[in-house]
């Protein structure tokens, strides 16, 4: 290259590699921006999903204790009076 061509060159390259840096800076902006939004309803996804599983699990333990903790409960008071009757009626022979 001469010595006119050299200068005159390099500032158009400068002006391309300006104007591909600026839209890089635009299209990675649009990315991250649509990052956000995304990752904004995904919490919100999530956080009704925990409220559904939260919901599943206290019917779950309501259930369990009502269907599964009092009769065991009354079992375990029913013995111990029949344990209690069969102490008295030991004694008593």
């Amino acid at each position: 290259m001469a010595g006119f061509e050299l200068l005159l060159f390099k500032p158009l390259k400068a002006k391309q590699m300006q104007k591909e840096m600026s839209e890089f800076i635009q299209e990675r902006t649009k990315i991250e921006e649509e990052y956000a939004r995304n990752l904004g309803e995904a919490c919100v996804h999530m956080k009704n999903i925990l409220a559904d599983e939260e919901e599943v699990h206290l019917k779950f333990s309501t259930k369990h204790h009502s269907e599964v903790g009092k009769p065991l409960m009354n079992i375990c008071e029913n013995f111990k009076k029949d344990m209690k009757k069969c102490d008295y009626h030991n004694g008593d022979l």
